[in-house]
């Protein structure tokens, strides 16, 4: 049940009129993509509830309440004049709801957003009776609360960054996910919803990194530089941080993997410095992904060797021989063609490793029966290691935006089809 609009009007201060004519539209009928854009995300936002309660619900409680409602209106004007494209009002109460949530939302597409104008907004905000600042741009963070501006947060207000990305990720998390109970008008809406987000005409673009990846990258390969510039360490970090969210929609979309970034919820300031040192102490950017049952996967990019590495630590099973335990790994990769590349390593500790690829261990496994070359029966196995190296065509494709980019996605899909999956789904 919505709310009396005589009640909103007097809660935001606005005329019933204008309020009236500033309703989102499902159909808009703007030349004006942004314009476009914003009214028909509103519409399933405010329209479908499964959609609301994905992309909103672990962030802002009340939205997964059974009476939740959820409006939206266009462009309100603030008190300085400035016109947010977007004010959320959520109401809960079945008989007499009352508004439970506010915010605002600034919405981007095509550039980045302007921080002048999210500090502006963000100061109304603060002054109003509104209870959280919202901002979707092209610019993927690693959570919702990472923002990719620099904004002095206040304790009473929430401020959330969407990229078009996450929107996308959402609608294919409830068109795949088997739980969500979507009625056959909510589906078609969300997969029409999906189409024109994969419109090229629509400009929702993939992150790549800076411009001056070439010229940065190739600073760190320099090993006759002892002491690297701080300023491009930062930006390489800065870059990086949005890389990863990048990736974990591509790995999702082409692999149907959820993940989500490991401690991607630090403070974005602390995360940053803690790449930034590990960078500087390592020449090498690490990540660790987390799907949904909590396994971990890590990347790595050395910048020395100009190189990457993918890879899964699998712990060893009690009372089970070694060589069990290495033929029960070997099983899970049979027919997958990619044995030759993807390599099995055991940690016995304190330095002490045996490494092989797949391929050599089915060949060793084929002529000698049970027996493997880097089984140590009489060391204990601290873990096993599953990984595949991430090879560039060419060294120089390393210092290419694009071709880092794309090589870095193809080979983590190429991982998480043939290692991840192997391991995990069967």
């Amino acid at each position: 049940m919505s709310i009396d609009k005589k009640i909103l009007c007097e809660y935001f201060n606005i005329n019933e009129e204008l309020l009236k004519n500033k309703k989102v539209r499902m159909f808009p009928s703007s030349k004006q993509p942004e314009q476009n854009i914003k009214h028909i995300f509103l519409s399933c936002l405010t329209t479908i509830k499964s959609f609301r309660e994905k992309l909103l619900g672990d962030l802002v409680k009340p939205i997964t309440n059974q009476t939740a409602n959820l409006e939206a209106y266009t462009e309100v004007s603030c008190e300085n004049k400035d016109r947010p494209d977007a004010l959320l009002v959520l109401t809960t109460g079945k008989n007499n709801p009352t508004i439970t949530w506010t915010a605002i939302i600034e919405t981007k597409l095509g550039c980045s957003l302007e921080e002048e104008q999210v500090k502006r907004y963000y100061d109304f905000v603060k002054n109003s009776k509104i209870n959280s600042f919202i901002t979707i741009s092209n610019d993927p963070t690693s959570s919702p609360r990472n923002l990719p501006f620099n904004l002095r947060k206040s304790n009473n207000i929430d401020c959330f960054h969407f990229s078009w990305i996450d929107i996308k990720k959402v609608c294919l998390l409830i068109l795949n996910d088997k739980n969500t109970i979507l009625s056959p008008v909510e589906k078609i809406i969300i997969e029409e919803f999906l189409r024109y987000l994969n419109d090229d005409n629509v400009k929702i673009k993939d992150f790549v990194v800076g411009k001056a990846w070439k010229e940065n990258s190739l600073m760190l390969f320099d090993s006759s530089i002892k002491k690297k510039d701080r300023k491009v360490i930062e930006n390489i970090s800065s870059d990086w941080i949005q890389e990863e969210a990048d990736l974990c929609f591509h790995i999702f979309e082409r692999t149907n993997t959820e993940l989500c970034i490991k401690n991607a919820n630090k403070d974005k300031k602390e995360r940053l410095e803690n790449i930034i040192e590990h960078l500087t102490k390592t020449n090498k950017l690490q990540t660790t992904f987390r799907d949904v049952h909590k396994n971990d996967i890590n990347l790595i990019i050395d910048f020395s060797s100009r190189t990457g590495n993918i890879s899964i630590n699998i712990f060893p099973l009690e009372n089970v021989g070694h060589v069990a335990q290495v033929s029960s790994l070997l099983n899970k990769f049979k027919q997958s063609g990619f044995e030759h590349e993807i390599f099995l390593t055991i940690d016995y500790g304190r330095n002490y490793v045996k490494q092989k690829t797949i391929k050599e261990l089915q060949e060793e496994k084929a002529h000698s029966g049970r027996s493997y070359s880097i089984v140590d029966k009489d060391k204990p196995i601290k873990s096993f290691n599953i990984s595949m190296k991430i090879d560039f065509e060419r060294t120089s494709d390393f210092h290419s935006a694009n071709k880092f980019d794309t090589t870095i996605e193809d080979r983590a899909v190429l991982f998480f089809i043939h290692v991840f999956q192997a391991i995990y789904t069967k």
